[in-house]
């Protein structure tokens, strides 16, 4: 890090060269909304002049309907900053734009490298930044993108996790076959690994940092007390002025904590009602009444066994906090799931993942994940990775299955999370 934390650095999101044409909106296959291929924001602001501007530089001034392509807003320390989604950009209380950054690597997840967060900030709606100022303490830190949130405070809360995993020679998975193509259909939760949150606050609109005291896990308080994995939480400001996690485990439960003292020190994160593979969701707050909204991966323990974790893709209403959930909804889902759109809590809690041998996969198998759902006035943009399955020739001439994927955005009012 520089001394001078407020000097600033080259960089313009100007329209000088942008052209408006790279990703464009167009009816959603359901009917609801609108789809954009090829776009995945994390987060979106609007700037003073009316535009909409993403954390990768994607720039809309026709209220999100056609963006321009990526455009680099600065150039950062050791190269362009990297890492898929692990990014946000934000307006912060005092008017400014924020942004923070990482580049996260599957040798950090291993142990054998360490990594970064940094944050910047531009008084001139993004023409110039400041220089870096690290988040972080030292060590692994990994994250989603767009997964900041401001407390009526002021102070800006940054969700991240750290991840441990064993050495990639000892992983096992889960296989199944598509046409007769035997392939690979999931690897995490068949190898020991240990997931755990951590929330970094500032107080002073991102000039300093400080991390939320201890990691946050997954605990059981049964008669047989177990400690859960915890992680790729989102989180809000509740009305009570409490802060509030959600995140992903094995135990085919979502976990949520809270804090009481704006996020300094949360409780243990316990199993919820909503059942999930082990699949990150995204909860978002309903800017009219503060009600909640989780878009996430439901599955029944059934479902996930035979290979469908990520096979549909649901939504749900909370009107008290997190307590209760309703207007279970879904957005996507493969043919074999789509009947059913709540799946009750299941009992059993151990970990849960897919069989070894899956068997074979469905025709229209499609997986929707990894979402994110910044709110633009009264719509949801939901970013999602997309996955489907086609059949290839290869080089050789033989024919074998991999899987395609790409990102997407779909466009949803906020009121169709509330109908019938």
């Amino acid at each position: 890090m520089t001394e001078d934390r407020s000097a600033l650095t080259g960089g313009e999101v100007g329209d000088q060269g942008i052209t408006y044409d790279a990703c464009r909106a167009e009816p959603d296959p359901s009917g609801v909304g609108c789809l954009i291929p090829g776009f995945y924001p994390a987060s979106i602001v609007r700037l003073s002049d009316g535009t909409l501007l993403t954390e990768t530089g994607q720039r809309s001034g026709d209220g999100g309907r056609s963006w321009s392509a990526p455009k680099t807003l600065f150039e950062c320390e050791g190269g362009p900053e990297d890492g898929f989604g692990n990014r946000g950009i934000l307006r912060m209380p005092n008017g400014e734009l924020g942004l923070y950054y990482c580049g996260c690597t599957l040798e950090a997840a291993l142990g054998d490298a360490s990594n970064n967060w940094f944050f910047r900030w531009s008084s001139d709606e993004g023409q110039t930044w400041s220089q870096p100022v690290q988040m972080t303490i030292p060590g692994l830190t990994m994250g989603l993108g767009g997964v900041h949130f401001t407390l009526s405070s002021g102070r800006i809360c940054v969700v991240t996790y750290s991840q441990f995993l064993t050495p990639m020679e000892l992983w096992g998975g889960s296989y199944g076959t598509y046409r007769g193509h035997r392939m690979h259909t999931e690897s995490e939760g068949h190898f020991p690994e240990m997931e755990v949150v951590r929330v970094y606050y500032s107080d002073d609109c991102g000039r300093s940092w400080k991390a939320n005291k201890s990691w946050l896990m997954g605990w059981r308080k049964g008669a047989e007390k177990w400690t859960d994995s915890f992680v790729e939480a989102t989180g809000c400001q509740l009305r009570d002025g409490s802060v509030y996690l959600i995140g992903r485990s094995l135990i085919g439960r979502m976990l949520s904590t809270t804090s009481r003292d704006d996020g300094v020190m949360f409780d243990y994160a316990y199993p919820t009602d909503l059942m999930t593979s082990d699949s990150p969701g995204r909860l978002i707050q309903d800017p009219r009444n503060g009600n909640l909204i989780h878009v996430w991966n439901q599955i029944s323990r059934e479902e996930n066994r035979r290979g469908f974790r990520r096979c549909r893709l649901s939504s749900a209403v909370s009107k008290d906090d997190g307590n209760t959930w309703e207007h279970f909804k879904n957005l996507y889902s493969i043919r074999c799931l789509a009947e059913r759109s709540y799946i009750p809590p299941d009992p059993v809690m151990t970990p849960v993942w897919g069989d070894d041998e899956v068997g074979e996969l469905p025709e229209d198998f499609e997986m929707w994940h990894y979402c994110s759902a910044p709110i633009v006035g009264d719509e949801v943009f939901i970013g999602m990775c997309h996955s489907v399955i086609e059949i290839v020739t290869n080089v050789d001439g033989t024919e074998s299955a991999e899987y395609k994927s790409d990102v997407r955005t779909r466009v949803i009012p906020l009121d169709w999370f509330y109908e019938e």
